[in-house]
Parts: C-alpha cells; sequence; structure tokens
C-alpha cells in the first residue's frame, strides 16, 4: 500500500474573466487468492514471466456490512473539515468519498456518498465498512463565467478536495482542481458548462493512495494487450491514444497521442506470440512495430480496421476490416504485404486465429440501426485452403474467445446475459455459461487451462472453469468495464475501463 506524508498545499481560486461561450460540459484489497483449473495446454512459445510485483490479489465478492453505513459519521467529518485546518501526516487507503454540491445558483445538497465514476475508483474504494482509513470530501463549485445572447449562463466547474483521516479527523490535505471554461459557443438554449476537472483529479487520487497495479490511460480504454513474456502492456484509449507500459518499472515506453474525438470500441492492439512485433490500430491504418525499439517495421495506410489477430508463429496478421473495406485480409507481419482475404459484404468486428492457423474465425458485424449487408453471424474458414467449415448464423458478437486449443468458441452475444458454447468445426453450440445478471460486454479466455473471464454492463467480473461451467470467482462493484486480458501464462488479469485505466489482478 502506498502512504504519503503530505506537504499543505492549496491552490487559491483563480480570477475568472467573463467568456461568452461553453462546452458540454487501495491501497489495500481484500484479499481472495483463487486457483485456476490446472493447465491443460502448453503456449505456442515457451513463455518466461517477468517478475511483476505489481499484480494485486483478485478481489474479493462484496461484503454484507457496506460503507454506506458510516456516511453519517462521514458527513460530520466532512462538515467539520471545512473549518479545520490542514496538518502534515500519514494517509491511506481504503476509501470514503464523499461529495457536496455548492453552486451558486442553488442551495447546497449536504454531504452525500457519492455514486459518481469521476469521483472515486474502486480500486481504491473501500469494500466494508471495518476498512476505512481516509474519507475524501469533495466539494463542486460552479462559478459564473458570463452569459451567452439568450441569457443562459456559462458556468465553470471546479472541485475543493480535503484529504480526512478516518482515525481521528485530521484534514491532511486539501488541494483544488479546475474544469474547463466555457468555449465560445454552445448548443441549445439554458446554462451550459465547461468539463469537469476529472482527469486531473484521478491522477492526483490514483498517484496518492492506488498500487502499482493502476495504470492510467488518460481516456477511456479501449483495448489491451500483454506481451508474452510479461514485460508489457499496451493500452488504446477511446480517442486513438495508446501507451505502452514497461509493467514492472510503472513507466511509459512508447506513447501515441490522440487524433480524434470519436469514441470507439474498434481499436485493436496485440503482441505476436514470438515477441517481436506489436500490432497497435491508428485512426486510418495500422502500424506493425519492433518491440525491441518501438519502431514502425510495417505500416497499413487507408484503411478502417477493427479488429486483429497472430499467427501462431507470428509471421502473418489477420485484419478483420470496418465499413467500406468489408471481409478479412491477410498480411505478412514483417513487410505489411496482403497475402491473401476472405471476403464478406458486412464489417468484421472480431478476428480470430485458432491453435496451429488451422481455422480462421470472423464475426459479421451487426446493430439495430446498421445498413447490413447478407453476412451475418460467425464465419469459419479452413484457413489453409480457404474453404468455409461452418456458419453460425443469427448471432450478432459483443464479443468472442478461443478456448486454449481446443475448439471451442466462448461468445458474448448482444443484449445477452448468458455465454454461449460453440464447436467451431460444426457450428453447433455445445453448453452455455449462465451466471451474469446483465449484458456480457466482453470475454478472455487464459491461454492455458479452462478458465475464461467476462465482464457486464452491471460492472460484475467472472472466472470460469469452462470445463465444469462452475463460477470460479465473482467479483461485484466495478462499472464501466471495457476489456479484459490474460496474461500468456494465465496468471494475471488486466482489467481495463472506461474510466481510463486499468489494473492487474493476480488470479493464483
Amino acid at each position: 500500500m502506498k502512504k504519503h506524508s503530505i506537504l499543505i498545499f492549496f491552490i487559491g481560486i483563480l480570477s475568472l474573466s467573463v467568456l461568452a461561450g461553453c462546452t458540454p460540459g487501495t491501497a489495500e484489497k481484500a484479499i481472495m487468492q483463487t486457483q485456476t483449473a490446472e493447465a491443460v495446454a502448453q503456449p505456442a512459445v515457451p513463455v518466461q514471466p517477468a517478475d511483476t510485483p505489481t499484480a494485486t490479489p483478485l478481489p474479493t465478492e462484496v461484503p454484507t456490512i457496506a460503507p454506506s453505513t458510516l456516511s453519517d459519521q462521514a458527513a460530520a467529518l466532512c462538515d467539520t473539515a471545512s473549518a479545520s485546518a490542514v496538518k502534515e501526516g500519514d494517509i491511506s487507503a481504503p476509501l470514503l468519498t464523499m461529495s457536496n454540491n455548492l453552486y451558486e445558483d442553488g442551495n447546497p445538497t449536504g454531504w452525500v456518498l457519492t455514486n459518481s465514476s469521476e469521483l472515486k475508483h474502486p480500486s481504491t474504494e473501500a469494500r466494508s465498512a471495518d476498512e476505512v482509513q481516509t474519507v475524501i470530501c469533495v466539494e463542486e463549485h460552479r462559478d459564473l463565467t458570463g452569459f451567452y445572447d439568450d441569457g443562459g449562463g456559462a458556468y465553470m466547474i471546479w472541485w475543493l478536495v480535503r484529504v480526512v483521516r478516518w482515525e481521528d479527523g485530521a484534514v491532511v490535505a486539501e488541494e483544488a482542481f479546475y474544469g474547463e471554461e466555457p468555449s465560445q459557443m454552445k448548443v441549445g438554449g439554458g446554462d451550459h458548462y465547461g468539463f469537469s476537472p476529472a482527469k486531473q483529479y484521478r491522477e492526483w487520487l490514483l498517484d496518492l493512495f492506488a498500487e502499482d497495479s493502476i495504470f492510467i490511460q488518460g481516456t477511456g480504454v479501449s483495448n489491451l494487450a500483454l506481451s508474452p513474456d510479461g514485460l508489457y502492456m499496451a493500452i488504446t484509449g477511446s480517442d486513438f491514444s495508446a501507451r505502452v507500459w514497461d509493467i514492472t518499472n510503472h513507466d511509459i515506453v512508447f506513447e501515441q497521442s490522440g487524433e480524434t474525438n470519436i469514441l470507439s470500441s474498434f481499436l485493436p492492439v496485440i503482441f505476436s506470440p514470438d515477441q517481436l512485433h506489436m500490432a497497435m490500430v491508428y485512426l486510418g491504418g495500422l502500424n506493425i512495430m519492433d518491440i525491441e525499439n518501438w519502431s514502425t517495421v510495417a505500416q497499413i495506410d487507408g484503411i478502417d480496421i477493427w479488429s486483429v489477430d497472430f499467427s501462431e508463429d507470428g509471421s502473418l496478421l489477420a485484419a478483420g476490416l470496418g465499413w467500406s473495406y468489408d471481409g478479412v485480409r491477410i498480411y505478412d507481419a514483417n513487410t505489411g504485404e496482403q497475402v491473401n482475404n476472405f471476403t464478406l459484404d458486412t464489417p468484421v468486428n472480431r478476428i480470430l486465429f485458432s491453435s496451429g492457423e488451422r481455422f480462421l474465425i470472423a464475426s459479421a458485424y451487426g446493430c439495430d440501426t446498421c445498413a447490413n449487408g447478407q453476412s451475418n453471424g460467425i464465419y469459419v474458414w479452413n484457413f489453409q485452403n480457404g474453404t468455409q467449415v461452418a456458419h453460425i448464423e443469427g448471432v450478432r458478437v459483443q464479443d468472442m474467445a478461443l478456448l486454449g486449443n481446443r475448439n471451442i468458441l466462448a461468445v458474448a452475444v448482444a443484449k445477452e446475459n448468458d455465454i454461449r458454447l460453440y464447436d467451431i468445426t460444426s457450428g453447433e453450440q455445445s453448453d452455455a455459461l449462465r451466471g451474469h445478471e446483465a449484458m456480457v460486454m466482453t470475454i478472455t479466455a487464459s491461454p492455458i487451462g479452462n478458465l475464461l473471464a467476462s465482464a457486464d454492463s452491471n460492472g460484475t467480473i467472472i472466472l470460469w472453469n469452462t470445463a465444469t461451467g462452475q463460477i470460479v470467482q465473482k467479483v461485484d462493484g466495478y462499472d464501466s468495464i471495457s476489456t479484459l486480458t490474460f496474461s500468456a501464462d494465465g496468471n494475471t488479469l488486466a482489467v481495463g475501463s472506461s474510466n481510463a485505466t486499468v489494473e492487474l489482478w493476480k488470479i493464483k
């Protein structure tokens, strides 16, 4: 757990100029080591995992005694803190986060236990009442900076944050965070607000209280990948930004700035099994990079790519294409030259090679409002001769994963709570995994053994033994999980979320 001696620090309220516009607005965790099913297959490339002490134990289920039982006491601490001097002292997580809205145009709401994902992070929040070490008191202010021509007000949001020790009520830190000033333009009538200071606040919060198993992306996490040797983690953001982290040293070794504000889940990143290359999508193309020096060895331009997968030997790269480039193209991973293609008349949102490149599996993208082509469902081809082996019709794939080196495909279907299991050689459904109470958003399979991880729209993460169909571990209390992936040795699960962070959890 991180502990810090905090020097008194306060940022004075800046004088605000009048504008005429606006834009829209752990440290310790509960510990339970979960034993995975015994390994039944070895990775294609021998794995020598790095010593990564940054992974934290998998959280337990939410205890029955909730932190909310302490909300009245915490509110009293925050009230007292507003008139208390700041003293130097040690602080530690887990936290209880309280908020109070002090607006010029309204009455204070009073101190309440916040549910806002902007103000708290699951890795630092207390999961039971007896865990609480520190209370975070966040006052939200909206300062009027001007008026629009229609009389609507332009407001800037800023937060005054006090850090209070639970044990003795001492205020050990105080800091202010300022959001963006309103812009010169607005859409619609009424008042408008600048963006909140959530990004700056989150980085401050995690730097003080989170363990080194937390990695900050800056924008919502779209996809992530762990290198086979366990040394690196690559993350893509919802704004097409990218970061590659040295996991052990917690350092960024490669960074690509965002190019657009378009939100998209189709931002794949992947390491080759031979540990020579990393493929990373950008807006309108894809880079194949040498991971020894993070230089580009091949670039594929002028094409919309939604999904990628390396062949088992790392020599080939399959790319599932987006609108107007429908189907799958196969590239030489060393040169970026196209060597084959598989034609569909619909975009491909997921693409997978099976073990030994026996099969190529693609899901034809569909949605309620899409002008879809005739291709639908999941297609399985014999990769060696190009013949179609199976077509699983009428399935709208949210995510899919192959279970080890078996011919079983796990599929999270859009708007469904269950995970379907299909035999890819026949296209027949063999079973289903039932346990989620909301739509399954993302799944990932351990490269070894019989373990599958899944996350739903309620923020519940489940580990499954796919040999038995039983739930191994269930974790609640998370929200906006966007992507999951296992390490090559199956001992670490990376959990990416739209709150711009990735956590690493120990599995055994």
